[in-house]
């Protein structure tokens, strides 16, 4: 019973890091992608304010 306990919070804990390195990745490509648009033509032009 023990062993099945702590193989199902150490899947959880697992489970969490990967949900938060994909959150995390997903922030930087936001930035990243922010910051490609703000240098494009479009936002030079005043387009997207």
């Amino acid at each position: 019973m023990e062993r099945s306990v702590s193989r199902g919070v150490a899947w959880i804990g697992y489970c969490a890091s990967v949900w938060a390195l994909l959150f995390c990745i997903s922030i930087e490509l936001r930035e990243a992608l922010s910051g490609f648009c703000r240098g494009s033509q479009f936002n030079r032009r005043g387009a997207y304010y």
